[in-house]
């Protein structure tokens, strides 16, 4: 019976489908992860959230593919794919992690140096996005 109550809990990954805040300070880019025809993550750039809601409108439009080319690892981990930054204009092989059913973690390598965005899932309704 416990194992049962545990499988119900347990994350999948249909888990990563969804719109996505990341939780650096300034920069409050939001991505709309779905699954590709192989079941593989595909995030696309919404925009840039504000606080209070309204979207930044001197940053990149959305719609720019900002993770893919990811195979699964296994324990809910994607590595072996592209991130790509929008403000920087450069793209970075990529690990993402879903660490919980609203906390991502993605990872992106540069030469010998890395840097870890954390995401936070958002309520975000499709006709709630900007404008391209």
């Amino acid at each position: 019976m416990s194992l049962i109550g545990m499988l119900s809990f347990s994350q999948q990954k249909e888990d990563l489908v969804g719109y996505w805040k990341s939780c650096d300070e300034g920069d409050n880019m939001v991505v709309n992860v779905q699954l590709d025809n192989k079941n593989l993550p595909v995030g696309y750039l919404v925009g840039f959230q504000r606080d209070n809601g309204t979207w930044e409108k001197n940053k990149p439009k959305k719609g720019i593919k900002v993770m893919y080319h990811f195979k699964y690892a296994g324990n809910l981990k994607w590595n072996q794919g592209k991130i790509y930054d929008p403000i920087a204009d450069r793209t970075y092989r990529g690990v993402v992690k879903l660490q919980s059913k609203d906390t991502i973690k993605a990872t992106g390598y540069w030469a010998f140096l890395w840097d870890d965005i954390l995401f936070k899932r958002i309520k975000l309704e499709k006709l709630d996005e900007p404008k391209s």
